[in-house]
């Protein structure tokens, strides 16, 4: 899966949880190892278990693919797998918003060259995981970017003239990135063929 079925297989996804009897998750990292003194050792209890794995996870390392993998009890003992691999890659941003903004130029990607070796050895497509990834941000940043969304309070411009009642002069918003002229582009075609079709319902 990468951001150009990303949509359907979301849909697909949150559809067959609610059905699973489990679910199992894996990580391909662009790193997983940290210094010696981070090996987690046959006699390490919990405690120490979870100090070293933090140690690692903290180090500058990104996510390659997120792997989730349903299973649905159709009979005792038998299971149907329905398995999901997500390329994931970030993608810097910058979003304005009545004078607010929140911005992000660039992402420092740590990588382990063993790990890397292991993933081509693999075959994982570099190119795709680059050029078509989802993109994901963190959790500092999904709140700066919450907070330039309008309010559930603030009304909607759907009215004729595209102002319900707010500031008239308020300043027309405008796609810029090429994702997003592309979407509209593609929304504005539907909608036209549709209206020119005659049909009930928009397919």
């Amino acid at each position: 899966v990468d951001k150009s079925n990303f949509e359907e297989a979301l849909a697909l996804l949150e559809e067959h949880i609610p059905r699973a009897a489990f679910l199992a998750m894996d990580l391909e990292m662009t790193g997983i190892a940290g210094p010696p003194d981070t090996k987690v050792c046959g006699g390490d209890v919990p405690q120490v278990q979870y100090a070293k794995g933090r140690a690692v996870v903290s180090r500058p390392y990104n996510i390659v693919q997120v792997g989730i993998c349903l299973f649905e009890e159709h009979a005792p003992a038998q299971f149907v797998c329905r398995p999901f691999n997500f390329f994931v890659f970030p993608q810097e941003f910058s979003e304005n918003n009545e004078g607010k903004q929140a911005r992000v130029d660039d992402y420092f990607m740590g990588m382990s060259a063993s790990s890397m070796r292991f993933l081509a050895g693999n075959g994982l497509d570099f190119n795709r995981w680059i050029g078509k990834g989802v993109s994901y941000t963190n959790a500092a940043n999904e709140e700066a970017l919450r907070k330039l969304m309008p309010s559930e309070a603030e009304p909607a411009d759907t009215c004729a003239g595209g102002n319900a009642g707010g500031d008239k002069n308020k300043e027309r918003v405008e796609p810029t990135k090429p994702n997003d002229v592309a979407l509209v582009d593609e929304t504005m075609q539907k909608v036209a063929a549709f209206a020119a079709s005659g049909e009930a319902e928009m397919k």
